[in-house]
This record gives structure tokens, C-alpha cells and sequence, in this order.
């Protein structure tokens, strides 16, 4: 895991040393693609991912006939990096930090209709103990006030949309990402259509 890391760093950052190293980045991963292979700026689409050294489909799209899951439905491209706390499944709160039990709590919070909306006046309740019904385990409760400050948002602007039809034997999928502008309505960042 270590080393997709790394070679997601070197390729998404300016530099040209590889990570750990002073081996030029291209030399290390990409021997046999030249030099300016490796792209240092950061990804326009989900699916660069398979550029990179180490990452392959199983990775981005998972693989059901072994059970395993992929990234592609939990990530998004091109936000400010927080997650919003009213969408995101239990594996993105797990993913930040969240206990598997807390996570899920939050999923059913949010899915009982008589709970208030969590909002930017009341999102700083989910650093209580109170919140979840039980008490925090030691270091806990700093671990989730870090997440909640840093991580987490009330509000979305970038939203991954599929859609998928099939008419007679045709099937199609389009997959996008639109991003919510200000003053506008959205801008296109991704499509495929498959």
C-alpha cells in the first residue's frame, strides 16, 4: 500500500524525485514510458488512477466475483476535500477516522426522518459523547473533534452522477461530475459514456 502511495504523491506533486528516494520519479515507476510521463498536477478524472504505478481495475472498480469493493463509488475528484457528512456512506466515515459503530450511527441518525438535519449550526454535536449514546474509548473524542473540524461539511458541490438504460438490447451508461457554480449552474467536470 506503501508504495501506491508513494507513487500517487510523485504523481500528483510538483516534484520529480520519487518519494523517499533521489531516483527521478519517471526512472522509478514508469522505466519504459520516457521521462515526462509521470504528470505532477493533480488528477482531472477518477480513472487516471489506472495511469499511475500500481493501481489497476480491481483497485478502481473492485472485482465481485472475489468480493471486493472498489474506490470508484467513494471518491470524487476536484472538491475541497472535506466530506459531506449528510451523503457519505459508513466506509467514508471509517475511512476518516470514525469507528465502525459511530459511523454507523451517523448513517442512522441521518435516515430517521424525525431527527433534525445535521447543518452547519448543529454538526459540531457529533464531537459529543452525547450524540452516540455511549462513551468514547481514550484518545477517541480528540480523534472525532479532528475530523469533525477538518474533514467534514454540511453542503456538496461536486455530485457523481450515473445513469444507466437500456432500450430493446441497447444498454448505456453515462457516468459525470458536475460541480455547483455560483452565480452559475454547474459546470461539467467528467463524462463517459459507455
Amino acid at each position: 500500500a506503501t508504495a501506491k502511495v508513494d507513487a500517487l504523491i510523485d504523481w500528483i506533486d510538483t516534484g520529480s524525485t520519487a518519494q523517499g528516494t533521489s531516483e527521478d520519479e519517471n526512472s522509478k515507476y514508469y522505466p519504459d514510458m520516457g521521462s515526462g510521463y509521470c504528470k505532477n498536477g493533480p488528477l482531472d478524472f477518477i480513472e487516471e488512477l489506472l495511469l499511475i504505478a500500481g493501481f489497476d481495475s480491481t483497485i478502481l472498480y473492485g472485482d465481485k466475483n472475489q468480493g471486493k469493493i472498489g474506490i470508484i463509488d467513494y471518491i470524487i475528484i476536484d472538491t475541497d476535500g472535506k466530506v459531506n457528512i449528510n451523503t457519505a456512506p459508513s466506509e467514508v466515515l471509517q475511512a476518516l477516522g470514525f469507528a465502525q459503530d459511530l459511523a454507523d450511527y451517523i448513517i442512522s441518525y441521518r435516515n430517521n426522518k424525525e431527527n433534525p438535519p445535521i447543518d452547519k449550526n448543529n454538526i459540531s454535536s457529533l464531537k459529543n459523547e452525547s450524540f452516540y449514546s455511549r462513551s468514547f474509548e481514550d484518545g477517541e473524542g480528540a480523534k472525532i473533534a479532528q475530523i469533525v473540524d477538518n474533514y467534514l461539511t454540511t453542503t456538496s458541490a461536486v455530485f457523481r452522477i450515473n445513469a444507466y438504460s437500456k432500450v430493446n438490447n441497447v444498454r448505456k451508461h453515462i457516468n459525470c461530475v458536475v460541480k455547483l457554480i455560483p452565480g452559475s449552474l454547474y459546470e461539467i467536470k467528467y463524462w463517459n459514456e459507455e
